[in-house]
């Protein structure tokens, strides 16, 4: 059997952080949360009982830092690629859309200090 390589765009972190999913352009509708399962500035797979389906476009919202230091939301418009709901861990892949004001610096930070291992 070949062997495929997945070709990634951008290099994957595992952070494990908790984030908020809103579904779009609701904004009344409640608000899911969620685990980062694995994150890259072009998406991220987001751990959570209630995955939406593929198509759906969301608001996501976290924070990339310890309680002690000073905070840097990361807040983006995503839509859902893909979502598992029978296997685990159940969820959903999204690909980031675009970012809210100083985000995607703030998410670029974030990733390099956790790929760098700091």
């Amino acid at each position: 059997m070949e062997e495929r390589q997945s070709i990634r765009t951008y290099p994957r972190a595992a952070p494990e952080v908790r984030l908020q999913v809103q579904a779009l352009p609701d904004e009344a509708s409640q608000a899911v949360e969620g685990v980062i399962g694995n994150v890259s500035l072009g998406g991220m797979f987001i751990e959570t009982d209630q995955p939406q389906a593929p198509g759906e476009i969301l608001r996501i919202e976290f924070d990339t830092t310890p309680q002690d230091e000073a905070h840097h939301v990361v807040a983006a418009k995503a839509v859902v690629r893909w979502h598992r709901r029978i296997f685990e861990p159940r969820g959903m892949g999204v690909q980031f859309l675009g970012f809210e004001g100083v985000a995607e610096q703030n998410l670029q930070k974030w990733l390099n200090s956790i790929l760098e291992g700091k």
